[in-house]
């Protein structure tokens, strides 16, 4: 069984360019163009961060599920 383990280096380094980005924009730090930009910066983020650092910033459970580990992003019925 393969374990995910996830590198607390990267981690801050990932939310310190995030909070870098966000100041740059003008914006949230959970706001989506912060997320967009830093993709466009750094080209992408490991999996097993995105898993359990990203979704939980910009996917929050009120916007989403998590049933069976699979991210559902739920409609927008407002």
């Amino acid at each position: 069984m393969k374990e995910n383990l996830i590198n607390g280096y990267e981690v801050g380094k990932l939310l310190a360019n995030l909070h870098k980005i966000s100041k740059d924009l003008n914006k949230p730090f959970d706001a989506p163009e912060v997320l967009l930009e830093y993709n466009k910066r750094f080209g992408g983020i490991k999996e097993e961060i995105t898993i359990y650092i990203i979704h939980p910033i910009y996917f929050p459970p009120e916007c989403c599920s998590y049933a069976d580990g699979e991210l559902i992003i739920l409609p927008d019925f407002h």
